[in-house]
């Protein structure tokens, strides 16, 4: 499985992964290390150390602890949300392969991540799920000449090795259906030491052009190494658009997305989609109602340039895909 060939094992001094690494770290107490060892058995940790040290670890509501650090929420709100909010087995065609939209191909090119978020809507699987292999994707593509663009996603597909990216972007550059590919990744602000020389050499050099979809929820992550990928990205003529997922007590406010949004603006990146929480079971203590996402993101038309603000979506249980929020109408009801 391509899964187990990831750039982090031989990095593995920069990961944190266990309850008992976090409470070496003087701010991490007994308590929320009886917390954390207790959800860790369900869910895993993963927090690279250069996402923690972002973190404020004299505040309590700090956005990045939240969304690295175990809670005892994750665990209580259990009879909450679903195991697969968006219905992911419902479209897997082989293993790895959903085939949701009519001319796109998700592919879970790996189930890791650099980083666990804790409000992750494939949380459920963990990293044992099944992941995509070149060779099915390609003849499942063959056999679609409908998709004319494969999303490579997982988990973090840039936890692969660049060998096999290299090798993903062989094989489907021979496929002539497919124009475009798009990458979800979390790596430019969880681990930015991923984007090394061979890496910017491969984005650059594909036959196809690649579009790389950054996940990103607060400003904090924005940080120097982040803005120098995205600047280096788009002088090279990688497309970079941002994903945000709208969390309770993280980003749910108009004065964070604003000037979350501008900043991705300013260095070329821009935002695409702001995503309503999915209802994931162990997560929905960041869920917020609709009409509070609503009016925070009409706040901020008169504040910014139309260009800076994404299109707010519900991705709808039971597997019925994105749906655009119209927020004229939202209001209006």
């Amino acid at each position: 499985m391509y899964s187990k060939k990831s750039v982090v094992s031989s990095r593995k001094a920069g990961i944190i992964d266990t309850s008992e690494q976090l409470s070496e770290l003087s701010w991490f107490d007994h308590q929320s290390y009886i917390v954390s060892k207790a959800i860790e058995g369900k869910y895993p940790i993963r927090i690279p150390r250069f996402y923690l040290d972002l973190a404020d670890f004299n505040n309590p509501d700090c956005p990045i602890l939240k969304q690295c650090i175990p809670s005892e929420k994750e665990d209580l709100r259990q009879k909450e949300g679903f195991l697969d909010p968006i219905d992911d087995n419902a479209h897997e065609k082989k293993p790895g392969l959903l085939h949701k939209y009519h001319n796109r191909l998700l592919v879970i090119a790996t189930r890791e991540c650099f980083l666990y978020c804790r409000f992750c809507f494939r949380k459920n699987f963990g990293i044992q799920g099944t992941t995509a292999n070149c060779e099915d994707a390609c003849n499942y593509l063959i056999k679609h000449p409908e998709i004319n663009e494969v999303i490579l996603s997982g988990g973090d597909p840039l936890f692969l090795s660049n060998q096999v990216l290299n090798d993903w972007f062989s094989h489907i550059g021979k496929v002539g259906s497919v124009r475009r590919v798009r990458i979800h990744t979390r790596s430019p602000v969880a681990y930015p030491q991923r984007f090394d020389d061979r890496l910017y050499t491969l984005l650059q050099k594909t036959s196809f052009p690649v579009i790389l979809s950054i996940h990103i929820n607060h400003p904090k992550e924005l940080t120097p190494e982040c803005k120098e990928i995205l600047v280096r990205l788009r002088k090279m003529g990688v497309v970079t658009v941002s994903q945000t997922v709208l969390l309770k007590g993280v980003n749910d406010s108009a004065m964070i997305l604003r000037r979350l949004f501008d900043d991705l603006m300013s260095q070329g990146c821009t935002p695409y989609y702001l995503h309503h929480c999915d209802k994931v079971k162990g997560g929905m203590h960041f869920s917020l109602s609709l009409n509070q996402g609503v009016r925070i993101l009409s706040s901020l038309w008169d504040e910014i340039s139309g260009l800076s603000i994404p299109k707010y979506v519900v991705d709808i249980p039971g597997g019925r895909g994105k749906v655009p929020i119209d927020l004229r109408k939202m209001l209006n009801t």
